[in-house]
């Protein structure tokens, strides 16, 4: 056994030696040797991604990112991420259903802040609107427990004040929830769909929050204080019976 290994290491050092050395080849140089510092259009291709939502299951992640150049939504597919946005000029921000079936995207035009809201299909990309309004500002959309609803702030009445909007996918029917002037919006929704936590800045370092009663529209400011403080929703209980 020992001479087999023995003549086994021999054959491989003479073919080793055997080999023709290997020229070093010497490279062109085309630059000079000062320090090369990119412009700034290179720069601005840098891209990243942020903004993670995954579906309740955990089989659908979705992320934003600007690679192509402007803000799109990218699907986890189990290879390289598949886009399924195009909107000319990116979005604003997204909202993945529970589901993981659809996505609702904030999205505007020419890098205005007037924003309208479209409907996506996660599997086909397939795009619908779901709201058409001119000089409106419409963000921080969210979904219903049950993927039915959604919620967001919107100032379509006077272009000044924000209010909570509800709209039924659906049907694409939405109504105001609550009406304040001033900055307000949704914040959290129960699982039973009953209750609204809305909040209401009065500057920004001061808030209140506010719960609503979606079955007859009252509300109760929830965080009646003096001087300044800011106020945050956790999450209801799973019975929406506290927050």
């Amino acid at each position: 056994m020992m001479r087999r290994v023995l003549a086994v290491a021999v054959g491989l050092a003479l073919f080793a030696c055997a080999q023709p050395e290997v020229a070093q080849v010497e490279r062109h140089q085309f630059f000079t040797d000062a320090v090369y510092i990119p412009d700034i259009e290179t720069f601005m291709q840098i891209g990243g991604s942020y903004g993670p939502q995954v579906s309740r299951d955990g089989t659908v992640r979705c992320f934003k990112s600007n690679t192509s150049g402007v803000n799109q939504v990218y699907l986890m597919d189990g290879g390289w991420p598949v886009q399924i946005t195009f909107f000319t000029d990116g979005i604003d921000e997204y909202a993945l259903s529970h589901d993981g079936g659809w996505a609702v995207v904030e999205a505007a035009t020419g890098g205005s802040e007037q924003t309208n809201l479209h409907l996506v299909e996660i599997a086909t990309g397939r795009t619908e609107p779901l709201t058409d309004l001119e000089d409106v500002q419409i963000s921080g959309v969210f979904w219903s427990d049950d993927d039915t609803r959604i919620y967001y702030r919107s100032n379509e009445v006077n272009k000044t004040d924000f209010h909570a909007y509800e709209m039924t996918v659906a049907t694409r029917k939405a109504k105001p929830v609550f009406v304040q002037e001033g900055y307000n919006g949704p914040w959290l929704i129960s699982g039973n769909g009953q209750k609204l936590i809305t909040y209401r800045y009065n500057s920004n370092v001061d808030n209140d929050l506010f719960l609503v009663n979606l079955a007859d529209g009252s509300s109760e400011n929830l965080t009646a204080h003096e001087g300044t403080a800011l106020y945050d929703a956790g999450g209801f209980s799973a019975d929406g019976a506290t927050l």
